[in-house]
């Protein structure tokens, strides 16, 4: 989408979102995808409700597979200042796929800071560990493989990590937070710690690029970490951190993104991503059209 002020932006967006609300009542209006929202303190407990709500572990991982996280540990921050993915969050995922039959756990990340110092602080790289998985730091160019984006409107490569491109099950584990460029980080902006190189989609069309990447990668399951968010100053923060206690759970990046808007005081209509993501058909933003279940632990 070209430079749109954002009153025209918002206006555009939720006439859109309009005609895909009227398209699916025309249809019976029946809800075309379903997120589990579990509210709570003990982080484990949460996880393992969350997932008896989708079925169970054992319907995304399968005996012996490989297994790819993807938590944001982009930053050399503590997890208190929810800028990445909270720790016993990715413990809670590490240990429930290798319960569930797991071959092995990987969890992935491109870090904007040097790895070892952002593993250390924000405390994923113990939390993978503690749990029999490996974290990976995907600082060099060999661990990516370009690929062709043939759905893209804007991106038409990528430069992928590998454990990303190659694995049989992939669960994209964002922490969720404002940003001072698209609003919002949760499970699509999240693939950018999936790709080489970032620097060029910040300078122009970044939001575009945030949904045509995610027209090729499509996670097996998303687990959104808002047990702590942090409302402004994001992505890095120093910001105001909120406990909102809740881990939310899906498989359509869309839907997710759109409920977590409202976490941090955003409209989903607000979100270009999450707009443009809908327009390509990667899942559905229109919340009417969403069955939400909750569930307090």
């Amino acid at each position: 989408m070209d430079r749109l002020s954002r009153r025209k932006f918002i206006a555009t967006s939720a006439a859109a979102i309009t005609g895909w609300a009227a398209t699916g009542r025309a249809r019976g209006g029946a809800t075309s995808t379903k997120i589990a929202v579990v509210y709570g303190t003990d982080i484990q407990r949460m996880f393992a409700e969350g997932m008896r709500m989708m079925g169970g572990m054992g319907r995304f991982v399968k005996a012996g597979q490989k297994v790819t996280i993807k938590p944001n540990a982009a930053f050399a921050r503590r997890p208190e200042h929810a800028a990445t993915t909270n720790p016993a969050v990715v413990t809670a995922c590490v240990s429930t796929c290798i319960t569930a039959g797991a071959g092995s756990v990987v969890a992935s990340e491109h870090p904007v800071t040097d790895a070892d110092k952002a593993f250390r602080t924000n405390g994923i790289l113990a939390a993978v560990q503690s749990a029999s998985g490996k974290m990976i730091a995907c600082d060099k160019e060999d661990q990516f493989r370009q690929v062709t984006l043939p759905r893209a409107r804007s991106l038409t490569t990528a430069e992928v990590a590998v454990d990303v491109l190659d694995t049989g099950c992939l669960i994209n584990m964002p922490v969720v937070k404002s940003h001072s460029s698209t609003g919002l980080t949760c499970s699509m902006k999240n693939w950018m710690g999936s790709i080489w190189s970032r620097r060029p989609w910040h300078l122009w069309n970044l939001e575009q690029k945030i949904a045509d990447l995610s027209t090729f990668i499509r996670p097996t399951l998303i687990v959104a970490d808002a047990t702590r968010v942090m409302t402004d100053g994001g992505p890095r923060g120093p910001g105001t951190v909120v406990a909102k206690n809740q881990l939310i759970f899906g498989t359509d990046p869309v839907a997710v993104d759109a409920y977590c808007a409202g976490l941090v005081e955003k409209k989903p209509t607000e979100i270009e991503h999450i707009v443009l993501a809908g327009e390509l058909g990667v899942g559905t933003p229109d919340l009417k059209r969403v069955e939400i279940v909750r569930i307090r632990t």
